[in-house]
């Protein structure tokens, strides 16, 4: 389970002992004191490499990588059968801390199959006499994790939640994926959108709002050296933006992945910011602290709107270039601007040089030499998203209207099986503000004046028609495209996200609704505590009966022959013969059969069933002896003893005799 999270070389090591434990047991014996040289000194040497590899003694990454290694070295010197047991809780430890990284449903099944096998080996070490065969291993491992079910449910829903986790999180190398920085160079997106990972689930409580409208807003870049955008210094403090919202309110939840970053998504433009997380001047939805998992939260968001900065440098800000830079971009702009064109002329010549001179959407764009916006617009013309966004801010700033970049993702995929959509980090996009006098800040997205079917239908159709080279487009486009891969992918996917929405969002508040709804609420903590350890005990006490009766019962093994035996003597006591303390089976089977000459054979039969079943382990006598034990009826024949030699049971005598 942590292969993805060690080094390679500390798994092929730990696989290397364990070939290593197995070669042992088939070849001769290695003197003990080489062995143990050969031992300590490998062993401490791989652990000053971890020290080394991870540069501490301490933390959890180093602190597990550690227990794996001596788990290995463990498995190469266990000999007893408490070096067994001490095996297998390290092996639980280890399977218990994955979970401080990796939460997933996936995560879930891969540790109830470690946990399934483990427990199947528990069964094998303690069948001493090797009794119980592949199917009853298997059995009774299912077995004991369908009992511990209930107890595992009963746990998760009434142990007390906290608002924090119990223990510091480890960094979560699995889940958190990186995607958007505060800062955008031409080329830096395409590197976001070349993976697949999710980055948040949108579940929308009604219609949800058309393709083109589904703008996730992201970090705001306002300052340029030339080449590469960024945030530049925080806006001074000034009044709250002020909004108009011109449609209905649209109410979604969103489930967002660990980032390791403080930044969260909000469909443009979010009403408000749900605790405890809070609004930058420019509407940036922002954490207090790093998300290293997954967040959840409800939030209300309008498409149609008008938004007023307050801030009194914003224009000054919006306006901004690099002295010198994009000499070609800035007479570019002028020329528009002595044309007489007003503010949304201008927006539009731009999309129309956009769209009429031969620009091109592509992934794979050539280099630019010098300056980068000059040669875009008047020499490649072609690129991204990244490329149009920032070539648009640098001719509107020119031409004299304040704008700036928004990076963030556009669109997303409905999964019909679970009501939502999912973003991934192949949905990355960049668009443009523009400032005007009486609508406010206003979204331009350049791409859609060129390659209006991103915005339209989504980034899958765009990278089907990037064409990929001949041999790999037969393999590629039923992968991404095929109506059995979709499905496939929105089932796995479905299946990830309740389980996110419903057992790791399982929380105090939910918690609260579940006690509210049984009506214990209003006896706290105390008595939450109380029901706890009565359901516990319950279920305790209710697994406890079930094994004895399961015990009295069941088939199978040592347990099961004498069980059968202890049956037979029972009958044998009803029919005056008391057992003696002294005897064995075959002294038992003798005297009862002098007692019960019709039986005789009989007995005879049933006691060497027994001694083949108890003793030998052989299974088909313990089903002749299961059928000879039922069959049995004690017919006493004409031989007479005295009560002494026969070993009669005390009985009433009525004086004739």
């Amino acid at each position: 389970m942590h292969v993805t999270r060690f080094p390679y070389w500390l798994s092929l090591i730990c696989a290397l002992l364990i070939g290593w434990r197995f070669w042992a047991g088939r070849a001769p014996a290695t003197p003990r004191r080489l062995h143990q040289i050969l031992y300590q000194g490998c062993a401490l040497l791989l652990l000053l490499t971890l020290v080394a590899y991870y540069r501490n003694w301490l933390g959890p990454q180093v602190g597990l990588a550690m227990l794996a290694l001596l788990c290995g070295f463990k498995i190469l010197e266990a000999r007893q059968g408490r070096d067994f047991y001490l095996l297998a809780y390290m092996i639980l430890f280890l399977l218990l801390s994955h979970f401080f990284s990796n939460q997933s449903i996936f995560a879930l099944l891969h540790a109830l199959a470690v946990l399934f096998l483990l427990c199947v080996a528990l069964f094998a070490h303690n069948d001493l006499e090797g009794s119980l065969g592949r199917p009853a291993l298997l059995a009774g491992a299912g077995r004991s994790l369908l009992m511990a079910i209930p107890i595992a449910v009963l746990a998760f829903l009434l142990f007390p939640r906290f608002p924090g986790p119990l223990w510091g999180r480890m960094p979560n190398s699995e889940t958190a994926v990186t995607g958007l920085s505060e800062t955008m160079e031409p080329g830096s997106i395409v590197q976001v959108i070349r993976s697949r990972e999710p980055v948040l689930r949108a579940e929308f409580h009604g219609p949800a709002p058309a393709q083109n409208q589904l703008y996730w807003r992201g970090p705001v870049l306002w300052q340029t050296n030339g080449r590469s955008w960024s945030q530049g210094p925080p806006a001074p403090r000034g009044g709250a933006a002020r909004i108009t919202h011109l449609n209905a309110p649209i109410q979604y939840s969103v489930v967002q992945e660990g980032t390791e970053q403080h930044r969260l998504f909000a469909l443009e433009l979010p009403a408000h910011a749900p605790a405890p997380f809070r609004f930058t001047p420019d509407m940036q939805l922002i954490a207090p602290h790093k998300l290293r998992s997954r967040s959840r939260y409800q939030i209300t968001s309008f498409v149609d709107y008008r938004f007023f900065d307050q801030n009194a440098d914003f224009k000054w800000r919006g306006l901004q270039l690099p002295p010198g830079s994009h000499p070609r971009s800035r007479v570019l702009a002028r020329q528009w601007r002595q044309e007489g064109l007003n503010p949304r002329q201008l927006i539009d010549r731009a999309l129309t040089y956009f769209h009429e001179q031969g620009f091109v959407y592509t992934l794979s764009p050539r280099a630019l030499s010098g300056d980068n916006m000059d040669a875009f617009l008047f020499e490649t013309r072609e690129g991204f998203c990244e490329h149009y966004a920032a070539a648009f801010v640098v001719l509107m700033r020119a031409a004299g209207l304040p704008a700036r970049i928004v990076t963030g993702y556009q669109g997303g995929t409905f999964n019909p099986l679970g009501n939502y959509y999912i973003l991934r980090q192949s949905d990355a996009h960049a668009w443009t503000e523009v400032w005007l006098d009486q609508v406010g800040w206003m979204r331009v997205d350049p791409v859609t004046a060129v390659s209006p079917e991103r915005i339209r239908n989504g980034m899958d159709e765009v990278l089907l028609s990037l064409n990929p080279p001949e041999l790999l487009e037969p393999l590629l486009t039923p992968l991404v495209a095929g109506d059995w891969t979709r499905s496939l992918r929105n089932l796995l996917d479905s299946a990830g996200y309740q389980w996110s929405k419903w057992v790791l969002g399982y929380d105090i508040r939910h918690q609260r609704q579940l006690l509210r709804l049984l009506n214990l609420e209003r006896f706290g903590t105390p008595a939450l505590y109380g029901l706890l350890g009565a359901g516990l005990f319950g279920l305790l006490f209710l697994l406890l009966l079930i094994l004895r009766a399961g015990a009295r019962h069941a088939p199978g093994g040592a347990d099961a022959a004498r069980r059968c035996y202890d049956l037979f003597l029972r009958r044998l006591a009803r029919a005056g013969i008391r057992i003696l303390e002294y005897e064995g089976p075959l002294d038992c089977a003798a005297r009862a059969g002098r007692l019960l000459p019709g039986s005789a054979p009989e007995i005879e039969a049933l006691t060497k069933s027994y001694i083949r079943a108890r003793y030998g382990g052989e299974r088909a006598a313990l089903a002749e002896l299961h059928r000879r034990v039922h069959a049995f009826r004690p017919r006493p024949g004409r031989t007479r003893s005295t009560e002494h030699d026969q070993g009669l049971a005390p009985r009433h005598h009525n004086g004739t005799e």
